[in-house]
């Protein structure tokens, strides 16, 4: 609710506004003074003071010109009894933003300060155009640069990767690194908007499509190997969210190299073991530590 201070030293009339504004849901102080009333801005914020020309301590336009120049945010209304003009224009000059005149009825008040909160909120209008504004600059700026360094990263990326728009049927390329001329011929600048049939041979991209639907679907991870074009990779899928829309990240090692050595290895294991275990002569391997791994079938037992 909107918070209003009265500062007024008639107990009477601040008994009435105080009732007044409750009724209308607004959350009230009072104060009797100058002092009390820059006291009350000390502990709180106000939307709305309203005060009295005449108090115990000094003159009401004085907390006007200090609330005006350290709470711009909050409106004032004068009150009085005198009648010089003079006055209400000096008050008005100095930032009021109406006053009123004693005797008056609570609800010719509460009219001017809903009036005063609407002048202020119009007056207001401008400057919070220029706020939104400016973050929405700086949230296209910080977008950009994401983009960019993600462009960058994607562009000179060592491993295949890629982020795609995925339906239970279609599976469309986003953004891709460049390096994908390697696999398919053709870069990830050139692969934006595609889709896997476009791609990939047909039996491949529909396994990978489902592949796609079936991590953005269940929202888990999957970890693939794979084979094409007489290569073999390791591919990792994952879902990621943004704005609400699940799209798919993943990534993609070519493991030809490491699996070819893992096959030499064997294979240079197995002619080793042949040839040992079909050697006339004892043969048998230590570790560091003196004991024997491995002997062949010509040791004695």
């Amino acid at each position: 609710p909107l918070r209003v201070l009265i500062v007024d030293d008639c107990d009477m009339l601040g008994s009435l506004l105080r009732h007044a504004f409750s009724a209308e849901g607004y959350r009230v102080d009072t104060a009797f003074t100058l002092q009390e009333a820059a006291a009350a801005f000390t502990h709180g914020v106000f939307d709305l003071a309203v005060i009295d020309y005449h108090l115990p301590d000094g003159h009401g336009d004085s907390l006007l010109e200090q609330i005006r120049a350290q709470h711009p945010d909050c409106s004032c209304i004068m009150m009085t009894g005198d009648l010089e003009p003079a006055l209400s224009v000096n008050w008005m000059k100095r930032g009021a933003a109406a006053y009123v005149q004693k005797p008056f009825h609570p609800d010719y008040l509460l009219e001017l300060c809903a009036k005063a909160r609407r002048e202020q909120s119009l007056m207001r209008l401008p400057a919070l155009i220029e706020k939104k504004n400016a973050e929405h600059k700086r949230a296209r700026e910080h977008l950009a640069e994401n983009q960019e360094i993600l462009s960058l990263l994607m562009h000179h990326s060592p491993i295949y990767t890629y982020i795609k728009a995925v339906t239970p049927t279609q599976s469309r390329v986003l953004i891709a690194s460049e390096n994908f001329q390697q696999m398919v011929g053709i870069p990830g600048s050139q692969m934006a908007n595609k889709t896997m049939e476009e791609i990939f041979p047909p039996e491949f991209a529909a396994k990978i499509t489902a592949d796609d639907w079936a991590v953005v679907s269940n929202g888990k991870a999957l970890k693939l190997d794979e084979q094409l074009n007489g290569k073999s990779y390791i591919t990792i899928k994952f879902p990621i969210i943004r704005d609400g829309r699940t799209l798919l990240a993943g990534y993609t090692i070519d493991d030809t190299k490491r699996k070819q050595a893992v096959e030499e290895l064997m294979k240079s294991e197995s002619l080793f073991r042949s040839i040992t275990e079909n050697a006339f002569d004892m043969i048998s391997l230590l570790d560091l530590d003196g004991f024997y791994t491995y002997c062949n079938p010509s040791y004695p037992i």
